[in-house]
């Protein structure tokens, strides 16, 4: 899976180098970022990839993709592209999402929460 907007995202929200942008080097940079910020970067830079990778794989434009809209309803995703979603989820956080975890993901808002969720424990050293 192809996930250069990841890739740019994270070039330019943390201004790494991008032949150095790798996914376990965007959890080392967020956290450093997070100790000096107090917003709520876990669920932003969740919802930065979850929505690139939603736009990415359903080839649905940025501004259709709202946190209530549900992927089988809504975005039309049938149970392959729901796959190939949570394998990309758990790319990005490092993380296994298992089936139970998997089976709760209805709504974008669901899935960036879950993504948030585990970068958050990847910060913590789980």
């Amino acid at each position: 899976m192809d996930l250069d907007f990841v890739r740019d995202a994270v070039v330019e929200l943390f201004g790494v180098e991008d032949d150095k942008v790798e996914t376990h080097f965007i959890v080392k940079k967020f956290k450093k970022n997070q100790e000096q910020n107090s917003v709520d970067e876990e669920k932003t830079l969740a919802g930065i990839l979850v929505i690139g990778i939603i736009s990415e794989l359903l080839n649905i434009e940025h501004s259709k993709i709202t946190p209530s809209a549900k992927f089988r309803e809504d975005l039309w995703a049938d149970s392959l592209d729901l796959f190939e979603l949570v394998m990309a989820f758990e790319e990005i956080t490092g993380s296994e999402i298992t089936d139970e975890q998997a089976m709760q993901i209805i709504t974008v808002e669901k899935a960036v929460e879950l993504v948030a969720s585990e970068l958050k424990a990847n910060l913590q050293g789980k």
